[in-house]
């Protein structure tokens, strides 16, 4: 199922992995806190759209930051190690669509059965309201949330840690390691689950094309319509 396009394992390993989350962890909390004492706290609602760019700039910034630390930094490799490979018009338009496709019927499936027989604790929320105060979405958190993010955590799920994971453990295990690194790393139990299938598909594009770019545009298109959805829905 993960076989694909064979790539040579990268030059960084699973420990590398740790210390970039350690040190992107203690980047994002030290920016995000900074941010947050810049713009004066909390002030009842949600974050404002400069704000709200401002804190995912710290985090992303941080991850981004740290897969350079740990991989072109220390071991000299370029961009390509990461998988910013070119692919056939196929790879990067059919099965990103098909990978989004799956998400989404399992989303739906996962949601009915919560909402049927798992109880209100295990119904997916995904806190856009808190996060955005339940304003309309502008266009500084549309571009944070549809493509700053998607391609941050593309490099960083999939270039950095599932590459050093599948290479350690296997494709299989690797990208289920990676999938529930993915999923806690969102901090939202309710949505885990989905977030978990979200990762196994986009690992599964990864491992498949050996490219980052159907990953990027699963992702994009993935938070795009849900971004949508939101919008609707509060309308």
């Amino acid at each position: 199922m993960f076989a694909g396009r064979a790539a040579a394992p990268p030059p960084w390993g699973v420990w590398d992995v740790v210390k970039g989350t350690a040190l992107g962890a203690g980047m994002m909390v030290a920016g995000i806190a900074a941010f947050a004492l810049a713009f004066g706290g909390d002030d009842g609602g949600g974050a404002g759209d400069a704000e709200f760019l401002a804190i995912g700039l710290a985090a992303y910034g941080a991850m981004a930051a740290c897969v350079w630390a740990f991989t072109i930094r220390k071991y000299g490799c370029g961009l390509g190690a990461l998988g910013f490979r070119r692919v056939r018009a196929f790879q990067a338009l059919a099965l990103p669509a098909l990978a989004l496709g799956a998400s989404w019927a399992f989303s739906i499936a996962y949601t009915f059965l919560a909402q049927e027989f798992l109880g209100e604790s295990f119904i997916p929320d995904q806190n856009l309201d808190e996060l955005l105060g339940g304003e309309d979405i502008g266009p500084l958190a549309f571009a944070e949330i549809a493509l700053l993010g998607p391609i941050a955590e593309e490099i960083y799920f999939r270039g950095f840690a599932l590459a050093a994971l599948a290479a350690k453990f296997g494709a299989a295990r690797g990208a289920a390691l990676s999938a529930a690194f993915f999923a806690a790393a969102h901090f939202n139990f309710s949505v885990m689950p989905i977030l978990f299938f979200i990762g196994m598909a986009l690992a599964w594009l990864y491992l498949k094309t050996g490219s980052l770019w159907p990953p990027i545009a699963a992702h994009i298109a993935q938070n795009s319509l849900a971004l949508f959805s939101y919008q609707v829905l509060d309308a």
